[in-house]
């Protein structure tokens, strides 16, 4: 190209030269943005990027929410079995322990100095039976002279209140003992019932009440015992 040496020539080579670097700058103008990301890429990418990072962040926020959400059912797991086991176990006694029921008029006197003999002679003689009393029409507080009497002899009443009998009460004793009373129609079962009468009133005089129900519980006690004797040697 240098070997015109006409002024024209040169300054044409010189206009060549310069539209070749004016193609070159365009050139790289259009490949320019081809090489790098979009705007619009690189914004949606940081937004991307962002969300990730959110995500990444919320998991592992969530793991020990997740460990406290477990921990709490196993907890309350084994708290409802250990509630059921012993719901059953207290059920399955119930039902094995055979049952004197005492019933007198109110429910608030007789039958409760009796039910609490028979628990502690049972016990003291390793009977394998329990004591409860009901009311034919029950008063709504125990009689408070058989209630002082019995604290002093040093019985344990906590919680105990009168309580009309029901049938399910009658079906569900092994023994059933009358104090002065006759049970309501449809709940009687002859076969199991005795009648204590002639007992004097706690209110009138404790000690003599007292004595008189304790003699019969211990003479029942001692018969029940006796039977439970006879049954176990009969399994032998």
């Amino acid at each position: 190209m240098f070997s015109s040496v006409s002024h024209d020539g040169c300054v044409e080579l010189h206009q060549g030269g310069a539209d070749l670097k004016d193609e070159q700058a365009r050139g790289e103008e259009i490949s320019g943005p081809s090489e790098t990301e979009p705007t619009w890429f690189q914004a949606d990418s940081s937004k991307q990027s962002g969300l990730a990072t959110g995500e990444e962040k919320g998991a592992t926020n969530m793991k020990p929410n997740v460990f406290r959400g477990f921990s709490v059912l196993i907890a309350a797991g084994l708290f409802l079995n250990l509630s059921l086991g012993q719901n059953s176990k207290e059920g399955k006694a119930s039902r094995t322990t055979p049952t004197v029921l005492f019933v007198c008029e109110h429910g608030a006197a007789k039958s409760v100095i009796a039910a609490a003999y028979f628990k502690k002679q049972a016990k003291d003689q390793g009977l394998n039976y329990t004591a409860t009393f009901r009311g034919v029409n029950p008063d709504p507080i125990l009689n408070p002279v058989a209630e002082e009497g019995l604290k002093q002899d040093g019985m344990d009443m906590s919680g105990w209140k009168p309580v009309r009998v029901a049938k399910k009460d009658v079906d569900d004793a092994s023994q059933i003992v009358t104090l002065g009373c006759a049970l309501p129609a449809g709940t009687s079962k002859a076969a199991k019932v005795t009648d204590w009468s002639n007992i004097p009133s706690p209110s009138q005089n404790y000690p003599v009440a007292r004595d008189e129900i304790k003699k019969r519980v211990q003479k029942l006690v001692n018969d029940l015992a006796r039977e439970e004797r006879a049954a176990e040697k009969g399994k032998r």
